[in-house]
């Protein structure tokens, strides 16, 4: 084997091992925060109702949580949305940067399955279909004992500590725990949190700590915390032995709102359980009047009847009792009243159906679906689905813990409006033969605080007495008030 002798190529020079990097900031922690879910739990997934398949409790849902009630505490601080928005981008993130928070969730307990003792009133939008007209849908599944651990981690690089944003994470954070919820429908109480170091001790504790927060600045755009106190109201109710006190503070909370809306002697007429009374809010006659409007009919074709199971077809089909809608002035104020829905100030969408009246020929029941609506949509006029939009209560109403003790808790936050309010057809009745759009003042008025006939008056509008502005969420609040004093 022949040896060669060339050399070896010269190797490159191996750079200098480089000094170990300085160690990085540790992060800034808020936490961690132990919170159990007092009241039973239903969503909270990806999905519309549904459990997050994974955990019932996601970081996302709890940042989405967070930046609402951030915008509720802090909003007010700013002249104009843009400053807002600026600033809420700086914490939680936007579309060109990220967010400098992390939100850590663990040791998620997923609870159990619960059907039974929740508030039927509360619960009415989960109750599911089974009628032919629409797609079948089976009740939600409610969850209860659900609780889990909390931190917020963000970098100390990326935090000016001095610019307040640690402090309002904390406002923010304790807003959540003690007036919102996790998961769907927690303005009527579901998913209600606690948390021992986040909780007030009294009431007193909660008018202080609201009363911090100045009057908001940011007109129609902006919460104004700082006047909710002047609508919070606590009730301690008696609980009855082998009752859980959160459960019974909760359902005595929803009932107070059913009776105001919907009981005998208040929200309509006194009947009995097989035929209540008339209603006594002027929704339903206001559907009425539109359904005339839309289809240039005189009241008298609006039919009283019934549907009855054809013996022979075993079909229900509608029979008239021969009757037709009395043309009655309710709440009086012509012989064809403007619509007023004050209803709808409780929160938007609502169904509103109407049974046993029909438009002479048709087979269905008169039936609305009442959406908020912005004057954009009314001078563009915008048609089908694209119409009309959701309006979260303002209402709150859930238990809460103050020192320990269960008792209900109503708060009505004094949020933006809408610039009205769409009434539309529903997906299956053919009444309204076209949407129309009604101003935000048919939901407040002050002729709602008394109704008229004939120019005498009638003392039987649920506001009579409780709210001279025709305000029904001014009104429910004076109407717990006579329930505190009795």
């Amino acid at each position: 084997m022949r040896r060669h002798d060339k050399p070896l190529p010269k190797l490159p020079e191996v750079p200098e091992v480089p000094d170990r990097p300085a160690s990085s900031p540790a992060p800034c922690v808020l936490g961690p925060y132990s919170i159990e879910v007092i009241t039973p739990m239903v969503g909270g997934g990806a999905r519309s109702r549904l459990p997050d398949p994974v955990s019932v409790v996601r970081p996302q849902s709890v940042r989405g949580h967070l930046r609402f009630w951030w915008r509720v505490t802090e909003g007010a601080k700013y002249d104009t949305v843009a400053e807002m928005r600026k600033a809420e981008a700086a914490i939680f993130g936007s579309t060109t940067g990220a967010s400098v928070i992390g939100i850590r969730v663990s040791e998620v307990a997923v609870g159990i399955p619960l059907s039974n003792g929740i508030p039927k009133y509360a619960a009415f939008p989960f109750r599911g279909t089974q009628n032919a007209t629409s797609v079948p849908q089976a009740p939600v599944i409610f969850y209860s004992k659900v609780s889990f651990r909390l931190e917020l981690v963000f970098v100390s690089q990326q935090l000016d500590v001095s610019n307040g944003v640690v402090g309002s994470l904390k406002n923010a954070l304790r807003a959540w725990v003690n007036f919102g919820g996790i998961g769907a429908r927690t303005r009527r109480g579901f998913g209600a949190l606690h948390c021992d170091s986040l909780a007030f001790q009294s009431e007193e504790d909660v008018f202080g700590w609201l009363g911090q927060f100045g009057p908001a600045n940011l007109s129609k755009r902006s919460i104004d915390l700082a006047a909710a106190k002047d609508f919070c109201r606590f009730i301690n109710f008696d609980c009855p032995e082998g009752v859980e006190p959160v459960f019974n503070a909760w359902a005595s909370a929803v009932t107070d709102l059913q009776m105001f809306r919907q009981g005998g002697g208040i929200g309509r007429r006194v009947g009995t359980p097989a035929k209540p009374g008339r209603s006594l809010w002027p929704e339903a006659e206001a559907i009425r009047n539109l359904v005339c409007d839309t289809q240039s009919l005189l009241r008298e074709q609006i039919e009283i009847g019934e549907k009855v199971t054809n013996k022979v077809t075993g079909r229900k089909e509608w029979t008239s009792t021969g009757g037709h809608h009395v043309k009655e002035s309710w709440p009086g104020l012509g012989p064809m009243p403007p619509v007023f829905l004050p209803r709808a100030a409780f929160g938007l969408p609502i169904t509103i159906e109407i049974r046993d009246e029909r438009i002479a020929g048709a087979d269905n029941h008169i039936k609305a679906v009442l959406h908020a609506g912005c004057l954009f949509e009314q001078q563009n006029k915008k048609v089908g689905k694209e119409l009309g939009d959701r309006l979260a209560s303002p209402l709150i109403i859930r238990p809460i813990k103050l020192g320990g003790e269960a008792v209900a808790m109503y708060l009505a936050l004094n949020s933006p409006t809408p610039d009205g309010v769409w009434v539309k057809p529903s997906k299956s009745k053919n009444d309204l033969k076209e949407p129309r759009f009604v101003s935000w003042d048919s939901v407040v008025n002050a002729k709602l605080h008394q109704y008229q006939t004939n120019g005498r008056l009638r003392e039987e509008s649920p506001m009579n007495g409780r709210s001279t502005s025709g305000d029904a969420i001014e009104a429910f609040i004076a109407f717990l008030d006579e329930s505190i004093q009795s």
